[in-house]
C-alpha cells in the first residue's frame, strides 16, 4: 500500500447535491499525482484526517457524466452515512481548504464510467458504498 498525502481544496459542491459530499484534494508530490492520474477509477480507501482514522471511497479521474475532463481527486467519507461521533462530525463539517489529509488505497472497485444522468450516478455510488461496507465488514472479521 502506498500512502498518499495531500491538502484539501474547494470543490464545486456537486457531491453534496448528489447526497455524497466529498473532500476534494490536491496531492503534495508530483510523482504521486502522476501515479494517481495513471490509475483512474473508484477505490476503497482508509484516510487520516486530523488524527482521526476514517474509511472512504476515492474517485480518481474526470467526471464524464458532467462532461468534465479535468482530473479530480475526491474522497467520500463512509462515516457520514452512519451515526458518527460528534468528534468525527465536527471534523467533517469544519474541513477548511489546505487541511492535511493522508490516504491508503485498499481496493479498486471500478473504472470511471459516464452515466446517463446524475440520478444514475448516485445509484452507482450507493452500490459502491455497499461494496466498501462489505469489504470493511469482511476485513474486520
Amino acid at each position: 500500500m502506498t500512502l498518499f498525502a495531500g491538502k484539501t481544496i474547494k470543490g464545486d459542491g456537486r457531491g453534496k447535491i448528489l447526497g455524497f459530499p466529498t473532500i476534494n484534494l490536491t496531492i503534495n508530490s508530483k510523482q504521486d499525482t502522476s501515479e494517481l492520474q495513471n490509475n483512474a477509477g473508484v477505490f476503497i480507501v482508509e484516510l487520516s484526517l486530523r488524527n482521526k482514522n476514517l474509511k472512504g471511497l476515492l474517485h480518481l479521474g474526470s467526471r464524464p457524466t458532467f462532461n468534465e475532463t479535468e482530473f479530480r481527486i475526491e474522497i467520500f467519507v463512509l462515516e457520514t452515512l452512519s451515526n458518527i461521533s460528534t468528534d468525527t462530525s465536527n471534523i467533517l463539517d469544519n474541513i477548511k481548504t489546505n487541511t492535511d489529509i493522508n490516504f491508503n488505497i485498499m481496493h479498486k472497485i471500478r473504472e470511471v464510467i459516464k452515466f446517463d444522468s446524475s440520478k444514475k450516478l448516485a445509484e452507482q455510488i450507493t452500490k459502491d458504498v455497499q461494496t466498501a461496507e462489505k469489504f470493511y465488514s469482511q476485513k474486520s472479521s
